[in-house]
């Protein structure tokens, strides 16, 4: 056994300064499909709508990455290494099972389950046993942060936050699916003003923070944040479909038809979109809504991968409608800013004294 002094001593950089041409090959093994990215996501307008499908093995390459990350909490005193690295055997079990993911960005009409739905819908070996392991890992680092808590010379905000953090497994069943919550708990923190808090619910929603994981079927699992409990059933189930409803939205035929038909990833951005949940924002908080319009357009500003066995290609897909509403809106704002101020009335003559 070695003494303490001949052993090499840990690099101050935690980050690997060099790859082997074998490892980037690995990492650029690019899974293509020409099938559907967006396959079980909900229907609807969108803000952001993206897909993306991997390999096992490109997977397993870029998994070991983590080693640099959690090298870094080896420095960190008090931690629980045997946990940390309980979190990482986790991540490194899951992640190569993953063969693809969707995700979705809606706004919603203004109510009590806020302006905005999220969507996930991952593609797996094995969906209860993702879900499961992704509670694993919450409850490790729950456990973790309690232990910090406990110090004698804990700071307060860790004691904060560990009080704030909750899962619970199996917390609801929403379209016969079993639904674990991941729960931040704003209301628990002294730092949060309770008319803050109360503003931000009018944009999240009653609930919170609070992500539901559950596994929509064999092979699929599903997490939503927004939109409460009847967005994930929506999300439920159409996980279970073999159907894409956004493919068939105007602006994403219009844009794909432009671009690869072998793909590993897509992302749409609908700035029409954006900028009508913006508005919807300032008005349930009493704001002024933007300077400018955005009529829809159906224009969605997109990025597509494309790829094989070592190379991958970026396209930035950038149409002329979007373009033109671009332009618009910047001649509109010039517009605004160049625009005389309002004529004021005359001041009123000053009386004159009489004889």
């Amino acid at each position: 056994r070695q003494s303490r002094s001949q052993r090499p001593a840990r690099s101050s950089n935690p980050f690997r300064s060099s790859f082997t041409a074998s490892e980037i090959a690995k990492q650029m093994k690019i899974k293509t499909t020409t099938g559907s990215l967006l396959t079980g996501l909900p229907a609807g307008k969108y803000l952001l709508a993206s897909g993306q499908v991997a390999n096992r093995e490109q997977l397993e390459e870029s998994v070991k990455q983590l080693d640099s990350v959690f090298a870094m909490a080896g420095d960190v005193e008090g931690l629980n290494q045997e946990k940390v690295t309980e979190i990482k055997n986790l991540l490194t079990e899951l992640t190569p099972t993953i063969s693809a993911t969707r995700f979705l960005i809606q706004g919603l009409a203004p109510g009590p389950d806020g302006l905005f739905g999220v969507s996930v819908v991952i593609k797996t070996s094995d969906s209860k046993k993702l879900v499961a392991t992704m509670g694993k890992i919450v409850e490790v680092g729950k456990q973790i942060l309690a232990e910090l808590a406990s110090a004698e010379d804990a700071d307060e905000w860790i004691k904060e936050i560990e009080g704030m953090v909750g899962h619970t497994r199996g917390a609801e069943k929403i379209a016969g699916a079993s639904v674990d919550h991941f729960k931040v708990d704003f209301s628990k923190s002294e730092e949060i003003d309770e008319e803050d808090l109360e503003t931000a619910l009018k944009i999240i929603g009653k609930d919170g923070v609070l992500l539901r994981l559950a596994a929509a079927d064999e092979k699929t699992a599903v997490i939503s944040f927004g939109g409460g409990k009847d967005y994930m059933n929506r999300l439920v189930d159409q996980a279970r479909s073999s159907d894409a409803p956004l493919d068939s939205d105007v602006g994403v035929k219009k844009v794909d038809s432009h671009l690869p038909k072998a793909r590993y990833f897509a992302m749409y951005l609908a700035a029409d979109q954006i900028v009508a949940t913006i508005n919807n924002v300032m008005t349930v908080l009493d704001e002024e809504k933007l300077p400018f319009e955005v009529p829809e357009i159906n224009a969605p500003l997109t990025v597509c991968g494309t790829g094989g066995d070592g190379w991958a290609q970026i396209d930035l897909f950038f149409p002329a409608d979007l373009l033109a509403a671009a332009k618009n809106v910047a001649l509109a704002m010039m517009g605004n800013a160049m625009a005389a101020p309002p004529s004021q009335p005359p001041p009123a003559e000053s009386p004159t004294g009489g004889e």
